[in-house]
């Protein structure tokens, strides 16, 4: 496992685009959540909890948005492939070690995002009129933001080691995301079904309730384990699935 960890911060050390990346948006993240929750708070003039409520779902969208958590996962996985790492590393370390690794990615990442979401939460209460001791951040919120990230950063991964190319796996992502709002429509309200079971749909149910206008929502607030468990078997099926394609199809040769 500290080999695993070890060979994943090195990738980060050694690679100036990743290093840029590391250092950049966390600070990009944290100002756009700072400035439009502040802008927010001008426009609206929310109560206390309106507000807290709010910028947890802001920041949990935001997040998982296409240009932050999944492009950083397009960057740092993807172009292991575009560029032949993966088919220089395979041989040397093993499918299994290489898939290993990206589990740890994986965790780093939502590690990673959530302390910058911790941080963008407490500057925003910071420079708002309100009392930050109002909605204190618990252990329900900072399980949320990493359990949710965590799915997130999974889910994209599997879908990278899948398709191989970044710029495809992040417009199959798009795609995807698209289809899923289609299908979400027909689930909800022809059928009546308070969620949808779809993957990334089941990964938002943990953090907001679809309507009219999403609502922040916490499973671990109310004891709901059906959301958590929904993910969890999805995830498990979907990564069963796609390790099993990794492992037994052929990687990009060097020249592609």
């Amino acid at each position: 496992m500290l080999k695993i960890l070890k060979y994943d911060l090195k990738k980060i050390e050694v690679h100036p685009i990743k290093l840029s990346l590391f250092i950049l948006m966390p600070i990009i993240l944290t100002s756009c959540i700072v400035f439009i929750s502040h802008m927010h708070e001008i426009d609206d003039k929310p109560a206390e909890g309106e507000f807290a409520s709010n910028l947890l779902l802001f920041i949990l969208r935001i997040s998982t948005s296409y240009f932050f958590l999944p492009a950083w996962i397009i960057i740092t996985t993807g172009f292991e492939f575009k560029n032949g790492h993966i088919s220089r590393i395979i041989p040397l370390l093993g499918r299994v070690f290489y898939l290993k690794s990206k589990l740890i990615h994986s965790v780093l990442i939502a590690l990673l995002f959530t302390i910058v979401a911790c941080i963008s939460y407490i500057i925003s209460f910071w420079i708002s009129e309100f009392n930050y001791s109002y909605y204190n951040l618990n252990w329900q919120v900072l399980t949320q933001f990493f359990v949710v990230f965590l799915s997130y950063s999974l889910l994209l991964t599997f879908l990278i080691i899948v398709i191989k190319y970044p710029w495809q796996a992040f417009g199959w992502f798009i795609g995807i995301r698209l289809i899923e709002n289609f299908l979400s429509i027909l689930l909800t309200k022809l059928l009546k079904l308070q969620f949808s079971p779809l993957p990334l749909h089941l990964i938002d149910h943990l953090y907001s309730v679809e309507g009219d206008y999403p609502t922040y929502y916490n499973p671990f607030y109310n004891n709901d384990i059906i959301a958590p468990c929904a993910v969890i078997l999805c995830l498990i099926i979907i990564g069963y699935a796609s390790f099993r394609y990794f492992l037994h199809n052929d990687l990009p040769r060097l020249s592609e």
